[in-house]
């Protein structure tokens, strides 16, 4: 597992100017179970080897146009 700190899902790598940039879901857990998602998260990288939690970058609570507060699909 590349990220064992966190529940991340659905990663989606970008290459840009010199850096990869990894976005993901965070997938909380209940019970041994995940149940939706409530924020993206953010990972930086410069060699796809080492690299940095940015943390949440967007909470669901924050999009105003999301009705359903399990998930916003990319």
């Amino acid at each position: 597992k590349l990220f064992a700190h966190t529940s991340s899902a659905d990663p989606a790598v970008h290459w840009y100017d010199g850096q990869f940039y990894l976005f993901a879901d965070h997938d909380p857990q209940e019970n041994d179970r995940f149940t939706g998602m409530d924020f993206y998260t953010l990972f930086t990288s410069p060699n796809a080897r080492d690299w940095t939690d940015h943390g949440s970058i967007l909470h669901l609570r924050d999009i105003e146009w999301n009705t359903f507060q399990g998930a916003a699909w990319d």
